[in-house]
């Protein structure tokens, strides 16, 4: 088991990391904690190597980008609620992506995406 933290404005999170073998090569088993509480799981799966500048790195990018995308989903839904839209346009698109660069937990969730 391998384990990398980052801190980011108080925010504590933990990548829980696992190598297995597997009948045809190997996989990569991350597990993403924010503050002690499970988020995200993702697994890379290997045939000959991992071309990876660190162990474990592409697993964990991938954990975060999938955080990062649910994120934007539930801030999209939000977005459109409150704002009694039904649908994006192309228009409310821009809107949408200014909106999001307000929002505090994506911004932490991308620095965290970049220090991967």
């Amino acid at each position: 088991m391998n384990t990398k933290e980052i801190n980011i404005n108080g925010n504590v999170y933990l990548f829980e990391n696992e190598y297995k073998s597997t009948r045809i090569g190997f996989v990569h088993i991350t597990r993403l904690y924010i503050n002690g509480l499970f988020r995200e799981i993702n697994t890379s799966h290997y045939i000959n190597r991992a071309w990876e500048r660190y162990d474990f790195q592409n697993s964990m990018i991938a954990a975060v980008y999938k955080q990062l995308r649910e994120e934007e989903q539930q801030e999209r839904i939000h977005f459109l609620k409150s704002n009694g839209f039904s649908r994006m346009t192309p228009k409310r698109s821009k809107e949408f992506q200014e909106y999001l660069g307000n929002c505090p937990y994506y911004k932490e969730l991308e620095s965290v995406y970049n220090r991967l």
